[in-house]
């Protein structure tokens, strides 16, 4: 899975990125790895 980030160019795209702040790569990461832990 790759994020390549936000096209800040779309409006739909700028108001996601500045909604969620910086605080998404946290809780995402901490989710991703949550659900991959109980796929192994």
């Amino acid at each position: 899975m790759e994020h390549s980030g936000f096209d800040l160019d779309s409006p739909f795209q700028a108001v996601a990125h500045r909604t969620m702040g910086s605080g998404w790569r946290s809780s995402v990461v901490r989710s991703m790895l949550t659900v991959l832990e109980q796929e192994s």
